[in-house]
């Protein structure tokens, strides 16, 4: 997630992200994460209305999955 500010307050902390086009490519190693993925997925779009997507991927071949993400958006 690309945070544009970050302001502590005393009672709080807000965070304001750039626009309601931001997006987020969450990545899973394997099959078990994918759960946890999703929920991070509904989370942020719940709470910051942020755009995600869930994707597996190996480690291996994480460089080939960001540069086709990369140029597809």
């Amino acid at each position: 997630v690309c945070v544009s500010s970050i302001t502590n307050g005393t009672d709080h902390l807000s965070i304001n992200l750039p626009s309601n086009l931001s997006r987020c490519l969450i990545v899973a190693s394997s099959f078990a994460d994918i759960e946890y993925g999703q929920k991070i997925k509904t989370l942020l779009n719940e709470s910051f209305n942020l755009w995600c997507e869930v994707r597996l991927c190996s480690m291996h071949n994480i460089n080939k999955l960001l540069t086709q993400y990369a140029s597809d958006h």
